[in-house]
């Protein structure tokens, strides 16, 4: 039987890399607030400064404080204190989401887009006799920016990401469960990558080239990678950042004015671009496919692809692997339940949980 294996960012954070929502945004505040000790500047895309200007001596060791600095409000607090001056958001979405952060320790910016999204336009549409797009153009614009930073972000991380000896020790046997089929006769395995960044893919090909007992060059060329809403740092396919449910009621509503900004950071209007949405669909035409699921939170902001290939009539079985036990195992459960219609056909589909589907 052939697989899909879902790929999320969890993967990349249980390898040791800060590719949460939460690390990208602390950074790009220590990054702006750093670069404008050393240069005097005060504005950006995302962040201004306001506040008496001081002389122009860079101070080293408030930008090794900034550096050090664990969270959003110590950032502020130390910069504040020691200039007297503000660090302000140039959106209300950004400043929402860093609150998000600092209360909650963490964010899904794609989720919270779509609940801003929909605010403004209860209330610029809904409510307002005169339809106004302007405040709906600013906050796509914002995300546009967030985008451009965090590919910035990911980019840096990935640049500097290393395959050790111990991460292939730790790591081998969770890729074994994973893709344990994929030497039976004509079976084929696609790897779907939600994340933007290669890593399970360097990771493969270094087992081929290096560990073939592991995994073979003719295992990995029954194997397909997808990297499903872009990659860095190709234009051939760009990143697709935004919010990925067009099954709500709200988004049909959304749909049905003529207004294109409403629909420009909806994920499935760019998945014509590439062929990225047909080689999904080619594989699942192909016959009978197993799931299992590799570190996505399985979340409404990917929906529309995860009922595709949850609901479809190919689909035999889906598999969890968990970071956080059981605890983590029943939230997933429960985000699955928010994808399927057909509950009697879900809980026949989902697996039992297993602890020994583990991330190391």
């Amino acid at each position: 039987m052939n697989k899909i294996l879902i790929v999320g960012n969890g993967f990349d954070r249980a390898l040791g890399l800060k590719t949460s929502y939460s690390d990208f945004i602390i950074k790009v505040h220590k990054n702006f607030i750093c670069e404008s000790l050393k240069s005097s500047s005060t504005q950006s895309k995302l962040f201004n400064i306001t506040g008496i200007t001081s002389n122009s001596v860079i101070d080293h060791s408030l930008i090794k404080l900034i550096n050090d600095s664990k969270s959003i409000k110590e950032i502020k607090e130390a910069y504040s204190s020691r200039t007297n001056k503000q660090l302000n958001y140039n959106h209300v979405f950004l400043e929402n989401i860093c609150n998000q952060i600092s209360d909650k320790k963490w964010v899904d910016i794609e989720t919270e887009y779509f609940k801003a999204l929909t605010r403004s336009y209860n209330r610029f549409y809904v409510q307002s006799k005169r339809k106004d797009p302007i405040q709906i153009k600013l906050l796509n614009e914002c995300l546009t920016n967030i985008t451009e930073e965090l590919e910035g972000y990911l980019s840096y991380i990935l640049d500097n990401f290393k395959i050790t000896p111990d991460l292939v020790d730790r790591f081998t046997p969770l890729l074994k469960k994973c893709l344990g089929n994929i030497r039976q006769r004509n079976s084929r395995l696609l790897i779907l990558n939600f994340n933007y960044t290669d890593t399970l893919f360097q990771i493969t090909n270094h087992l081929s080239s290096n560990y073939p007992s592991i995994l073979s060059p003719e295992d990995l060329s029954k194997i397909t990678f997808v990297n499903f809403h872009g990659q860095l740092n190709n234009p051939a396919n760009q990143v697709i950042f935004g919010y990925g449910n067009d099954t709500s009621s709200i988004y049909y509503e959304m749909e049905q004015e003529d207004e294109n900004e409403l629909l420009k950071k909806i994920k499935s209007i760019h998945y014509p671009k590439t062929h990225n949405y047909s080689q999904l669909i080619n594989f699942i035409n192909q016959g009978g496919y197993s799931i299992d699921v590799l570190g996505h939170s399985l979340g409404l902001s990917d929906k529309t692809t995860l009922k595709t290939l949850f609901e479809s009539h190919p689909c035999q079985s889906i598999r969890i692997f968990n970071y956080n036990g059981l605890d983590e195992f029943e939230e997933r459960s429960m985000n699955i339940a928010r994808i399927f219609d057909d509950k009697e056909k879900m809980r026949l589909l989902l697996k039992t949980y297993d602890p020994e589907l583990k991330f190391p």
